[in-house]
């Protein structure tokens, strides 16, 4: 896991329920409750043959959450799975860490979305992969998002 510290008190009432990854997050304020435009939404990587690779192109995730109001830290963590030649999932590897960034929710919005510009992915190998988006003080990831990475 990244840095984030996992505490012994009550988890924070705090959920998700989307997360996106893009290669382009646009901000219009004038299009009021729905302000965001997601340009180029990514299920597939094409990385090449040469591993270990550093995707240098800025990636975006886009998240909604819903909750209790207040600030939290929020993490992302990337994780590669290792699979055999049926393509079952034998193992998962931590890859990279982002965070913290700082959320503030509103506590009177009934959904309120984050964009986050993550650089320079690193992919180990190709296969699938998977950003798990956490809060700190909560132990399990609020919401996960899967994608593929080929030669």
């Amino acid at each position: 896991m990244s840095t984030g510290e996992w505490q012994e008190t009550e988890e924070p009432e705090i959920g998700a329920r989307l997360l996106v990854l893009c290669r382009e997050v646009r901000f219009d304020a004038g299009w009021g409750d729905s302000p965001y435009s997601l340009n180029g939404l990514l299920a597939v990587f094409k990385a090449g043959s040469d591993f270990p690779v550093v995707w240098h192109e800025p990636v975006y995730l886009y998240a909604e959450y819903f909750g209790a109001g207040g600030d939290y830290e929020v993490w992302f963590d990337l994780f590669r799975f290792a699979t055999d030649e049926d393509g079952e999932i034998l193992d998962e590897i931590e890859e990279a860490g982002y965070g913290p960034f700082v959320l503030t929710l509103a506590a009177d919005a009934f959904v309120n979305r984050r964009s986050y510009c993550l650089g320079k992915l690193p992919f180990q190998a190709a296969g699938i992969h998977e950003f798990r988006l956490r809060i700190a003080g909560m132990y399990e990831p609020l919401i996960a998002q899967r994608f593929l990475v080929k030669e």
